[in-house]
């Protein structure tokens, strides 16, 4: 697996786009997503997680100052809540619900927010079921739905877009483990924006990691 890939396994998903791009708001480009739900009490993937995401960072050619305040702003989810974090917490979720009179959702307490996605011109994601078989695009829809349990390959993309600089998860492709509890009574981050940032290299378009 190439070192800019990380692979979160066995994660409940809440409203996966993967067989149709969509946009957040009118007028963004359209992208392939699906929102993941981490225990905040995972011992090993998590942290497995956040130093993937460091390693990135530091792998970059940028100065120590720059790598510093991007590796902070992308995992300060403990500290509140900003639009360029990678890892969201749920419960400041669920309290940012409530102060905005939307009332909460329990699934969101707990757990840390992943939300990795692919832009539609970037070519749609690779997904496949149990046993590695690729799922028609016709199909995915039924296939794969919110409170299932996915494994999911997502790359990192360290950006420079127009003098900003950052750390994306970019979507690359997804694997169906088992049906979960249906979680779609309603959609408690549709207030979650996704930055706009230039794409990164990530593995060969149409190739599929769990083969």
């Amino acid at each position: 697996m190439s070192k800019n890939t990380f692979m979160l396994k066995n994660v409940q998903c809440v409203y996966p786009t993967l067989s149709d791009a969509s946009a957040y708001k009118e007028g963004d480009k359209k992208k392939y997503s699906i929102t993941l739900l981490i225990p905040k009490d995972d011992k090993e993937q998590l942290p497995a997680f956040t130093k993937w995401i460091k390693d990135c960072v530091a792998g970059t050619t940028w100065k120590k100052e720059t790598k510093t305040h991007v590796t902070k702003t992308a995992l300060d989810y403990e500290k509140g809540f900003n639009k360029y974090c990678i890892l969201k917490d749920g419960d400041i979720i669920n309290e940012k619900r409530v102060e905005d009179e939307k009332g909460s959702k329990d699934f969101n307490q707990g757990v840390i927010v992943i939300k990795p996605s692919k832009d539609e011109d970037r070519g749609r994601p690779v997904v496949v079921d149990q046993k590695k078989n690729v799922i028609s695009v016709a199909e995915i829809a039924g296939k794969i739905t919110s409170g299932d349990y996915v494994n999911v390959q997502v790359y990192g993309s360290c950006y420079d877009f127009q003098g900003s600089k950052g750390f994306a998860v970019k979507l690359n492709a997804v694997q169906k483990v088992k049906d979960g509890e249906d979680l779609t009574a309603h959609n408690p981050f549709e207030e979650l924006e996704i930055e706009e940032v230039e794409e990164g290299v990530g593995t060969e378009e149409g190739s599929n990691p769990f083969a």
